[in-house]
Order: C-alpha cells, then sequence, then structure tokens
C-alpha cells in the first residue's frame, strides 16, 4: 500500500504541471444586490446564445453569490438571472474566446412584490440539486426555531425514530458529517449532540444518495452533510442567538458567533452553551412462549438533565490572492445524568400476577472532545484547476456510571448493581485532493487519503453480595475492549461533456481496510483485512430549462459503528441488556436513483437499492433466565425501492406550500427458527407538508405536519405516527432581529409504537416523550450586512463518521 500511495502522490504531483495552460470556454461572475451592494446567493442563473436566444446551461449562485459555466463553444451569449423577491435581471450580450471572462450580474429588488408582503426567506425549505438535495431550516418558522434532528424528522424520505436513529427511505446507514467532519457518536450520543444543534446556527443540509468517489465509500444510505454558519468577506459582523423551550420541564440555548476578515486574514469563531432537561416513558409487554407462558409488563419512567458548551475557532491566511492556508479547532464538553424507574409485573399463563419488582437506576455521563484540522488549497484559475491537502486529528473522551437497585415483592433481599465505563477515541487522517479540466469537455479529479482510529474502552462491573456486603464481580461482565483501523483509499473521477446539454461523471475508488478488535479480558482477537473498489456513475441531460434528468449509481459500504463493535454488556435493567458485537461484518449497498425536474422546482424521483448481509438491530431472548439482549447482526438481504414527489407551490403572494410525499416499498430477507429464509416486506407512505402565510408589517405564520404509515425495520414493526407543528414571526429594526415563537406537536400526538414477534419473540412496546413544547427563539444579526460566508473547508475525516463509540 506504501508503494501506492507513492505512486499516487506523484500522479497528484504531476498533474500540477498543467495548471500554467489556458483552457477556452470559461464564464464566471458574482450576483449582486444593485442597491446594497451584497451577494445573493441560490439565484437560477441561464446562459443563452446571443445570435437565436437558445438555452445552453443552467446553474445556480453558491453562497458568495459566484457563479460558473465552462467548457462553451468559442461565441456569444448573454445570462438571465431569477430569483424571488427579484426582478429579473439580463445581461448584454458577451464573446467567449480562448480565455475565461467574468461577466457580473446585478440584480433589482421587486418592490412591487415586497410593498404587498414580505419575503419571508429567498431560499426554499427542499431545494434539489444535480448531485443532492439540500434542506434550508431557516426558510420556514417552525424549522427555525427547531433543533436539526427536528428538521430531519421533517425532510423528504427521512425517518427519526424514537432512539433518534435517522433512516432514508426505509435504509438505515447513513453516514453524518458537520461541515464535512463526522461526528465520532454512537446512536444515543449523535441524536442527544443533534438535538443539542439549534436550527439557527446552520445554513443548509445537503442530503446525497449517491455521494461522487471523492466522498469516502462509508455509508450504504448515502451522506448527510450538515453546513454551519460562519465567515465574512471584509469586516465584521456576527449574530447572537437565544432559544428557549417550555414543555414538562425547561430547555434552553444561547450562541454567539464572531467573523472578522481583512485582505489576508479570515478569523471566525463561536462559543455556544446550554441545557436540556426532558422526560420519558414506556409500556412494555413480554410474552414467553407456550409452556412457560408468563408475562412480563414493565412501565418505565425516567427524568434526565444535561448541560454541554462549545467553542469554535478558525483562522484563514490568503499566502496570495489564490494560495490560502487555514487552521479550524472545535471543542466541546457535556455533562448529563438520568433518573428511571422501572416498574415490573410478572404474569402466570392464565393471567394472575406471581411477582412485582421494581428497579431504580441513577446514571451520569459526561464527555468532552475536539478536533483541529490545517488545511491547505490552491484555486489555479478560475476554469476550475485546484490542489487541496488536509490534516486532521480528533479526540473523543466518554464516561458513565450507574447505580441500579431492585425490590422484590415477595420480599427477597435487593439486588445491588454498579457499573462504570471508561473509554478515549483517537483519529488521524490526511488526505490530498486534486480537480483538472484537461479540455472543454474532460475534466479529471483525483486523491487519496489515509485514517488511523485507535480505540480504549474498561468497562467496571461490580454487584454486591447481600451475604457479606463486598462487591465483586460474579458473572464475568467486566472488561477492556481496544479496536484499532486503518484504512487507505484511492480515487479518480472523470467528468466528460459531449454537448451543451449532456453531462457524464464516471468514478472509482479503492479502499484498503485493516482492523484488529482485541478483547482483552478473555484475550480474543478478531483481525479483518480487506480491500474493495466501489464505483459511481452520474449521468445528466438537460433538455431546456424546464426539464431536466438525471441518473446516477454508486456501490458502498456500511462499516459497523465502533460502538458496534464492542462486547459491552450494559444493564439497562435486570431483565434487559445492551451489547456489541466485535464479529460484524461489513454491508455492501447498489443504490440507482433516476430524478426528473420539472422548471426548476417540481422534483420526481425514483430510487431502488439492494443491501447485502446488512447487520440488523435483534432482541435476543433467553427463555429460561427472561433476559433480552439487544445486539446486532449480519441478518439479512435487503431490497428497497422509493418514490418521492416535491412540490413546492406559490398558491398566492401571501401564500407558499411545500409538499413531499414519499412512497417506499422494503423487504427484508431473515433466517427463521428453523434456519430457513423468511420475507418480510412492507409498503410505507409518509408526507410532509408547510404552508407559510407572508404578511404585512414583516409578520409570517406557518403551519407544518408530516405523516408515515406503519414500516418495518429489520425484525421490528413501527406503527403509523405523526406531528402538527405551528409557528409566527416578527423582523424588526430591518431584520435585524428576529423573533420567532412556535409550538410543537401541537396535538401531542408524537410516539413511539413498535413491536417484533420474531423467533421466539413476543415484544409491544409505547414510548412517549416531551415532544409538544412551546419554543422563542430570538437572533440578532449585528455589523456589517455585505458579507458571504468564508470558503467550504472539507476535512479528511468522512469516513468515520458517526462510527466512534465514546
Amino acid at each position: 500500500m506504501k508503494s501506492i500511495l507513492l505512486i499516487s502522490i506523484c500522479l497528484l504531483l504531476s498533474l500540477t504541471a498543467f495548471a500554467g495552460e489556458k483552457k477556452p470556454g470559461g464564464v464566471t461572475g458574482t450576483v449582486l444586490d444593485n442597491k446594497k451592494q451584497q451577494p445573493v446567493d441560490l439565484v437560477d442563473v441561464m446562459l443563452y446564445t446571443s445570435k437565436d436566444s437558445v438555452f445552453v446551461k443552467h446553474t445556480m449562485s453558491n453562497e458568495d453569490g459566484v457563479f460558473s459555466f465552462d467548457g462553451l463553444t468559442p461565441g456569444n451569449y448573454f445570462i438571465k438571472a431569477k430569483l424571488l423577491g427579484y426582478r429579473e435581471a439580463k445581461t448584454e450580450s458577451f464573446e467567449i474566446r480562448d480565455v475565461a471572462v467574468e461577466v457580473p450580474v446585478k440584480m433589482e429588488a421587486d418592490e412591487a412584490v415586497l410593498s404587498e408582503v414580505v419575503v419571508t426567506g429567498k431560499k426554499q425549505f427542499v431545494e434539489q440539486h444535480a448531485d443532492k438535495m439540500v434542506i434550508n431550516p431557516e426558510a420556514t418558522i417552525s424549522t427555525a426555531s427547531d433543533n436539526i434532528l427536528d428538521v430531519l424528522g421533517k425532510s423528504p424520505g427521512i425517518v427519526v425514530d424514537k432512539d433518534g436513529n435517522i433512516s432514508l427511505k426505509g435504509k438505515s446507514g447513513i453516514t453524518i458529517l458537520i461541515d464535512d467532519k463526522p461526528t465520532y457518536m454512537s446512536g444515543d450520543q449523535l441524536a442527544a449532540m443533534l438535538k443539542n444543534l439549534q436550527a439557527s446556527t446552520v445554513e443548509r443540509i445537503e442530503i446525497m444518495e449517491n455521494p461522487p468517489a471523492k466522498y469516502d465509500a462509508e455509508g450504504s444510505t448515502g451522506v448527510i452533510n450538515i453546513r454551519t454558519k460562519r465567515g465574512t468577506v471584509r469586516g465584521f459582523n456576527g449574530s447572537l442567538s437565544a432559544n428557549t423551550q417550555a414543555g414538562k420541564y425547561w430547555r434552553g440555548h444561547t450562541g454567539l458567533d464572531l467573523n472578522y476578515r481583512n485582505e489576508k486574514w479570515n478569523i471566525y469563531g463561536g462559543l455556544w452553551g446550554g441545557f436540556f432537561n426532558g422526560w420519558d416513558d414506556v409500556d412494555l409487554t413480554r410474552k414467553f412462549p407456550e409452556g412457560d407462558g408468563s408475562t412480563f409488563k414493565e412501565y418505565a419512567y425516567g427524568t434526565g438533565h444535561s448541560d454541554y458548551s462549545g467553542l469554535k475557532l478558525g483562522v484563514d491566511y490568503y499566502l496570495t490572492k489564490d494560495q490560502v492556508i487555514g487552521f479550524m479547532g472545535l471543542g466541546s464538553r457535556w455533562k448529563g445524568s438520568w433518573d428511571n424507574n422501572t416498574q415490573t409485573d410478572i404474569y402466570d399463563w392464565s393471567g394472575n400476577k406471581t411477582s412485582h419488582e421494581n428497579t431504580m437506576k441513577n446514571q451520569d455521563n459526561s464527555g468532552n472532545d475536539w478536533t483541529a484540522n490545517l488545511n491547505y488549497r490552491w484555486t489555479v484559475d478560475t476554469l476550475g484547476r485546484s490542489l487541496s491537502a488536509d490534516l486532521d486529528y480528533a479526540h473523543y473522551t466518554f464516561s458513565s456510571g450507574s447505580d441500579m437497585k431492585t425490590t422484590y415483592i415477595p420480599e427477597k433481599l435487593p439486588q445491588l448493581i454498579n457499573n462504570y465505563q471508561d473509554s478515549y477515541t483517537n483519529i488521524y487522517s490526511f488526505k490530498v485532493d486534486y480537480t483538472h479540466p484537461f479540455s472543454k469537455a474532460i475534466q479529471l479529479d483525483a486523491g487519496l487519503k489515509t485514517s488511523l482510529v485507535d480505540i480504549d474502552s474498561d468497562l467496571d462491573y461490580k454487584q454486591k453480595d447481600n451475604e457479606t456486603g463486598n462487591w465483586a464481580d460474579p458473572t464475568k461482565m467486566s472488561n477492556r475492549f481496544k479496536y484499532s483501523e486503518n484504512i487507505n483509499a484511492l480515487y479518480t473521477s472523470f467528468k466528460y461533456k459531449w454537448n451543451d446539454s449532456w453531462d457524464m461523471q464516471l468514478g472509482l475508488r479503492g479502499e484498503q481496510t485493516r482492523s484488529e478488535g482485541n478483547n482483552v479480558t478473555i484475550d480474543s482477537i478478531n483481525n479483518q483485512n480487506y480491500f474493495n473498489l466501489f464505483p459511481t456513475a452520474f449521468l445528466q441531460k438537460t433538455f431546456s430549462e424546464k426539464h431536466q434528468v438525471n441518473l446516477s449509481y454508486a456501490y458502498r459500504i456500511g462499516r459497523p459503528d465502533y460502538w458496534l463493535l464492542n462486547p459491552f454488556i450494559w444493564m439497562l435493567n435486570p431483565y434487559t441488556y445492551n451489547q456489541g458485537n466485535p464479529n460484524l461484518q461489513p454491508q455492501f449497498t447498489h443504490s440507482m436513483k433516476l430524478a426528473y425536474t420539472l422548471n426548476q422546482k417540481y422534483i420526481l424521483s425514483l430510487g431502488y437499492a439492494y443491501t447485502q448481509d446488512q447487520y440488523t438491530q435483534v432482541f435476543e431472548q433467553n427463555d429460561e433466565t427472561k433476559v433480552t439482549v439487544i445486539t446486532w447482526r449480519n441478518l439479512t438481504n435487503v431490497n428497497n425501492a422509493d418514490a418521492t414527489l416535491t412540490i413546492p407551490v406559490q398558491v398566492k403572494k401571501w401564500l407558499q406550500i411545500n409538499a413531499n410525499l414519499t412512497g417506499f416499498y422494503i423487504e427484508y430477507k431473515l433466517p427463521d427458527e428453523k434456519g430457513e429464509i423468511l420475507n418480510r416486506h412492507k409498503v410505507t407512505f409518509r408526507g410532509n407538508l408547510i404552508s407559510t402565510f407572508s404578511l404585512p408589517k414583516d409578520w409570517s405564520v406557518e403551519l407544518s405536519g408530516w405523516y408515515v404509515s406503519k414500516t418495518i425495520y429489520g425484525v421490528m414493526d413501527m406503527w403509523p405516527e405523526g406531528s402538527m407543528d405551528a409557528g409566527i414571526q416578527k423582523r424588526l429594526f430591518d431584520s435585524k432581529l428576529s423573533v420567532k415563537l412556535g409550538v410543537t406537536d401541537v396535538f401531542n400526538t408524537l410516539k413511539g409504537n413498535y413491536g417484533s414477534t420474531y423467533q421466539n419473540m413476543d415484544i409491544r412496546g409505547i414510548q412517549h416523550f416531551d415532544s409538544r413544547r412551546l419554543q422563542l427563539n430570538l437572533t440578532w444579526r449585528f455589523g456589517q450586512d455585505n458579507i458571504k460566508p468564508a470558503r467550504e473547508r472539507k476535512t479528511g475525516l468522512e469516513e468515520e463518521s458517526g462510527r466512534a463509540g465514546k
């Protein structure tokens, strides 16, 4: 592998020799608000020939207001620009020859529209780009006051279950990135972090079902990238936000973002913190097989508190106008506690209650993490040649301790248990990416990456001996687990444009994975070493300004999250344990998608995916001890087909509706108790509807709701659920201050309703939580208005996203 990396570095360096060449056919420009002289993003920019006004290409301005077209035939052209709230702009004719030209576009606000209604946001809540779907949280009132986990739950095709697990169109295994950086958290920790991440601090959410070869192959379902706000062009600006929520208990969050830039320096940073109070209750019924016939009815009620704080600091230094070197650091800490009371009634086969048990559990958790990124980027020219490199380091610590006491009726001596877990994670990564257009029709992207992961976890289990009073480990549940992993990757992709309406991209990524899981306590080592190739393909046909079709294919891998590989047994109560599986194998997915876009806003997509050896959460029940172990197994192959329709409708000038409907068919092939293959399949529908009413005097009102029909997830059945939210917003002081008041789950209908009758399991549960909340959100923006975000930096940590167990 060292020789492969050396050859790749030489290849990338040799490609830079072409950097000085001038390539024909380029157009770049910036869209500005003519009055404010402020960049305008997400503008539809169309290119036409001057001779006969034939449509050539379409793009959208980015966060800097910048757009570009390349690979054009020499000739005369003009540009049109459109955006709600602005008059259509048209440039003068310009000529393209051997060098790139720069064409500024200035747009005038449509005062006729603005005098009748207030445009609450020029961004749509859902936007379809060529390679991804984009969610804009602040485009709606209720989502702007939400946390990001709630926003994801309202997004097309995404389902967030009762435990905060995220699936897309019925498929799990999606990779979560924040600013192109992985989260390195287990499922419940990731859910807690996303609950604490406020929508007001997020610029947009990118959903890529079939990411190109430049992205890591990790993530069978694709990638969700959460991009936070930061950066300015010149001068100083910032924002201060505060959010408070009242349900049964209070929650609060505050955040400060500051940005400064001059000719050479770009400095940005932020502080945030908050607290969370919550509750939930679970009704669970477990029925045991014939011959025993007993039934366990459990009711658990829990309350919890957590507080958190974080710091972000970034510095970019522009060596020249084309070269920049930067450092970004991010750190956070959190701690919390959860108290849970579980009442268990045990019945015999005839329905008579035979005993009662009461378990009190007090758990304290804490953790801290920090990441550092050193980045260099060279933008060779306006036609797209660039070279970038990233060096990353991440460190995470996590500790958790719990005390559990169980008392019995009829009376017997109580059971006293103490658990303590301590772990750390270190991750190192280096990557290089290079982009080079060889001609107006062909572009090459190439790169390499290597990453190292080191994890050490220790679990100390003790149980009190009621006779001697001593604490010991009679069940031998104490354990130490060490895990290391090295992934080396190379990729290349080619973009080919054979005329003005056809685009094709082919990519190939190779990844070698070497890992070692060491169960130190029992001296058991599990080594894995495998190499895989991951092809990708994208085809786009633009028929006209109104009609566009995209076809994509990707082959991807889903490596188990690190915490799933940890064999520790963690007791939830005397009859329910969590346990990892160090023998889990990766799963592999073929994914295809066909999308049709009408008028650049109506989207119909059809998709199909086949996953081999999918690892699935299962419940394994011991009929003698009555203990249920929640673990993971490579059980099944999965077929998944889906159709999604996105319809944004401007019903009136004062009423905007965004509707999304997804239908998906999912089929699991599972082994039954006899070893035979059992087919579990289900058709599921999910709908989202957001209605925004724009009113005079800077007022706006929003109603939104979603519903998902019954679905299945592995061996689990998930019953239908839905929710409705409402919000009202007022902008003050020339929109510097926004005040948003919202109510989530207005009718208190949201709950988790699940069950399983797989093999010897017969279980049914209902979970309620603090879902109906009154929310008040204040955001104050200060400093210069003529700002645009700083450069978006991709780090080298994408592969390990969401896999690091704390």
